[in-house]
């Protein structure tokens, strides 16, 4: 990013690397991406099937526009609503052929349908969807009209929020009667429960104690708080961390593997 806007700073950037927090943490030192890809992106296609499956409609007639954090995006796919269900940590508004629905149909029914009938797919084919919801954003960055999408981290806000793309430029595309300062308020609320405690005026993000207990646990990795000017450093031991991490695991899926052969061996020899 220094670089980008040193050489270039009136190019659009699209930044794909956990959007939802990277791109506050580069505003606070100046250097955001104009926007992300995926997240709560790719929560809108599953939301409106579900919306459609329940009002018995087709989804081509309903509309969606959903605030929310990375962890909600991630969660609500697979789980329906978070076991922490807070409704401060997203926001819903929908509409079927133009009207608003709103509130017709639960928060909790709609995203049990999406996680019952419209779940998301791991892996390589769930990378697909990520996929999509990139092309959507950047084929209409430079559309002659304005494009309503759904994009995490739009002008370094934290988390994901609906927004209009078009003519060079991304906007906030927020319902009527949710405030910008109420659309970041749902997300802080899910970047907390995303392990983000808080992210300060410069920069530095620190970190829920409830998450770093587990990393403290199982990677043996403790970090209350990091500055962006130590990110390099602290990737590169996190990165030998899950490299360690990974090797014993391997180490002890081969012993686990080895003792069932041996005893399979064993009660073989037991019965000749």
């Amino acid at each position: 990013m220094r670089a980008v806007k040193q050489s270039c700073p009136k190019s659009l950037v699209i930044n794909a690397a956990f959007p939802d927090a990277v791109n506050p943490i580069l505003y606070k030192v100046g250097m955001a991406p104009d926007v992300g890809i995926g997240n709560i992106a790719n929560l809108i296609p599953a939301t409106r099937s579900a919306i459609a499956r329940l009002a018995g409609c087709l989804p081509a007639q309903v509309c969606a526009k959903l605030v929310g954090h990375h962890y909600f995006s991630h969660s609500v796919p697979r789980h329906g609503l978070p076991p922490q269900r807070l409704d401060a940590s997203f926001n819903l508004t929908y509409w079927i052929d133009g009207e608003e629905r709103t509130g017709e149909l639960s928060a909790e029914a709609i995203f049990a349908c999406v996680a019952r009938e419209f779940s998301r797919l791991g892996g390589v084919d769930g990378q697909y969807l990520t996929a999509m919801s990139a092309v959507t954003v950047l084929e209409n960055l430079h559309a002659e009209h304005e494009v309503r999408v759904h994009g995490p981290g739009p002008q370094g806000l934290p988390g994901g929020y609906p927004v209009k793309v078009g003519m060079g430029k991304v906007l906030l595309d927020l319902p009527y009667g949710v405030t910008r300062e109420e659309a970041i308020k749902v997300n802080e609320a899910g970047q907390r429960l995303d392990g983000i405690k808080l992210i300060r005026a410069d920069g530095t993000a620190v970190f829920g104690e409830a998450q770093m207990q587990v990393m403290q646990r199982e990677l043996n990795f403790d970090m209350a708080e990091m500055r962006v000017c130590d990110a390099a450093a602290w990737a590169e031991e996190l990165g030998s961390k899950y490299q360690a991490y990974a090797q014993g695991s391997q180490h002890n899926n081969n012993n686990h593997h080895t003792g069932v052969a041996d005893h399979a061996a064993a009660n073989r020899a037991f019965a000749c």
